[in-house]
């Protein structure tokens, strides 16, 4: 199998010599496993790796025998003792109790061996993970591909490299003016059928329809049904689908209960299930508190546009829907999020008349306030945010070339989703 570098497997190798275990989260098909294997493939050449899937009773039952039995079964296998070892370990919210046997490996036995494991849902391993394990292990997300990644599993890599690392942070000269139409391209399949590695490798469009199709079977109803032991399928159907409707605006709790006929309470807990198994976000108002501004009310985005149309069965292609502003601003939600550290923030901004600014990007303490369209314009809303909060400069998203005017930089939709 031939397997593609994802940009979270780079940053991992930065970790390798840390005592602590590393824990990959991120929804089921977003490549997970391969790049456990990638990680294998390069590591095996020097050090002894020895790979377990919980979804294999054999491994979930050695695993759940507890350490010592664990470590009996390496010995017998042929564990050296002169070199230091690599355990990857998927889905390890399976185990009965992993927060026991992660904190025992990482105590007596990080001289020797290397922890590397993946769970599916944050909330899983949350309630399995029993005790605090800070000082014990890195947590990172794994998210579907971003569109840089997307155009290296479509095999254009000359495309790939030549787009910005810090889309907001560019000086030069835009080398990606001579592709635009090449990018144009690519992003019009992009946003319809989003990032998941098996639809990118995938270039016919009645195959990925059903490949997103069996992952919101398999993934967003029968897993979440299984983890959650979810009994209201119906009421979750129709929430979910109402939700995606709503893709890109305000989360009206009151509206979803009117339309949908179930209750607060439930809709309430069918949105932590979805964001706490990467289906959606909330983002909440950037506020200082003045009188004028919305203050509470989140907005509704999903991890990955082709996730979000699987569930309300739209395919259409780009210029033909209706909804292809909220498809735009939910791709660059994506991609900032994708871009994101724990010390980045996203929020957008609201006043009570409505004017809006899609998002209020904070990073490393400065504040980027970004309008998102496809005519490329700056609004009015941007320029009052900017007065508002002393911000030099403000950013257009949009799908054309880089280019600065004043204080307003543009910048190609193509950096940053």
């Amino acid at each position: 199998m031939n397997l593609i570098e994802r940009k979270l497997g780079i940053e991992l190798e930065e970790y390798l010599d840390n005592k602590e275990a590393l824990v990959i989260e991120g929804a089921r098909q977003v490549g997970k496993t391969s790049l456990l294997q990638l990680l294998i493939s390069k590591l095996k050449k020097d050090y002894p790796c020895y790979y377990f899937d919980l979804e294999y009773l054999a491994h979930l039952r050695l695993l759940n025998s507890g350490v010592d039995e664990f470590l009996a079964y390496l010995k017998a296998v042929g564990l050296p003792t002169d070199k230091r070892v690599f355990i990857f370990i998927d889905e390890i919210h399976y185990m009965g109790n992993p927060t026991n046997f992660i904190k025992l490996l990482v105590d007596h036995y990080s001289d020797r061996i290397k922890l590397i494991v993946t769970g599916s849902s944050p909330l899983a391993l949350k309630m399995g993970f029993k005790e605090s394990l800070v000082g014990r292990k890195f947590t990172f997300n794994l998210y579907p591909l971003n569109f840089v990644e997307f155009l290296t599993f479509k095999g254009e890599k000359k495309l790939a490299r030549i787009i910005p690392v810090n889309p907001f942070d560019f000086h030069q000269d835009d080398p990606t003016r001579f592709f635009t139409d090449d990018y144009k391209k690519y992003l019009s399949e992009f946003l319809i059928t989003g990032g998941y590695p098996s639809t990118a490798l995938e270039s016919v469009k009645e195959r990925q329809i059903k490949l997103l199709s069996e992952l919101v079977s398999g993934y967003v109803y029968k897993d979440i049904q299984i983890l959650f032991s979810l009994e209201r399928l119906f009421d979750f159907d129709r929430v979910v689908k109402s939700l995606a409707i709503r893709m890109a605006d305000l989360l009206n709790i009151s509206e979803l209960a009117r339309d949908t006929g179930v209750k607060r309470n439930y809709i309430k807990e069918y949105i932590e299930m979805l964001n706490a198994t990467f289906v959606l976000e909330l983002i909440y108002p950037y506020s200082a508190h003045h009188r004028q501004e919305v203050a509470k009310t989140p907005k509704v985005y999903f991890v990955d546009n082709g996730l979000r149309n699987s569930l309300i069965g739209d395919f259409a292609n780009i210029d033909a829907r209706s909804d292809r502003g909220g498809l735009l601003e939910n791709a660059v939600y994506a991609g900032l999020l994708k871009k994101s550290t724990p010390q980045n923030l996203i929020y957008f901004w609201r006043t009570q008349n409505q004017s809006e600014v899609d998002f209020i990007f904070i990073r490393d303490g400065k504040i980027y306030p970004i309008e998102v369209n496809w005519s490329g314009r700056k609004t009015r809303a941007l320029l009052s945010f900017m007065d508002k909060y002393h911000c030099p400069t403000g950013y257009v998203i949009y799908p054309g070339d880089f280019r600065k005017e004043a204080n307003i930089i543009y910048i190609p939709l193509w950096w940053v989703v």
